[in-house]
């Protein structure tokens, strides 16, 4: 565990936020990992990875299943806990959250990334964040052009009929159709 701590420690040195941010992600995963447990990115930094960027955050939120672990390894990784998040003691431009358990989502859509310095983030899905963004848009009065920007990007790659069962379940079906049809209508503005 020293050795991940010092590693998070050099990320200070990461000009580009994303692969930053993604790299201590992988570098939690990875002590996580030697206990068993596997957390997930959401939130932000999942939209910052979907979007390559055009989408910044300032924090690292990580699901873990059952909620276990974060008060026993965060503190050997160098961070403190102040109110609900995690800061770096080092670098407190380094903040992680962890979102209460479950999953917003299905686990077995989880897309593991494997980054250039050789750690593995495990990223809630596409499909999965779109509703998310799609349930914060509609019940909470976010604005929707994340979910929008997200499926005409990867709208090739989405698994629709899986996304629109999860809105009607979510009682969203409604504004996702919507915000679908734009995405359709304006997708060929992402491509290369």
């Amino acid at each position: 565990m020293e050795m991940l701590k010092k590693r998070i420690i050099e990320c200070a040195k990461i000009q580009d936020p994303l692969q930053k941010q993604m790299t201590v992600a992988g570098i939690i995963c990875e002590a996580f990992k030697k206990h068993k447990l596997t957390p997930v990115v959401v939130g932000g930094l999942a939209v910052e990875f979907y979007t390559l960027s055009s989408y910044l955050t300032q924090d690292i939120d990580m699901v873990i299943p059952g909620d276990a672990g974060a008060n026993e390894i965060m503190p050997v990784l160098g961070f403190k806990k102040c109110d609900n998040v995690w800061i770096h003691e080092q670098d407190p431009t380094i903040i992680v959250d962890f979102p209460p358990s479950p999953l917003g989502g299905a686990w077995d859509k989880v897309l593991p990334v494997e980054l250039d310095s050789g750690e593995v983030v495990y990223i809630i899905s596409i499909e999965d964040i779109i509703l998310d963004r799609t349930l914060a848009a509609k019940y909470w009065g976010n604005s929707d052009e994340w979910a929008q920007y997200m499926m005409a990007a990867h709208y090739d790659d989405i698994d629709w009929d899986y996304c629109l069962k999860r809105a009607e379940e979510e009682l969203c079906l409604d504004l996702f159709e919507k915000l679908k049809a734009w995405a359709e209508k304006h997708r060929q503005d992402f491509e290369d």
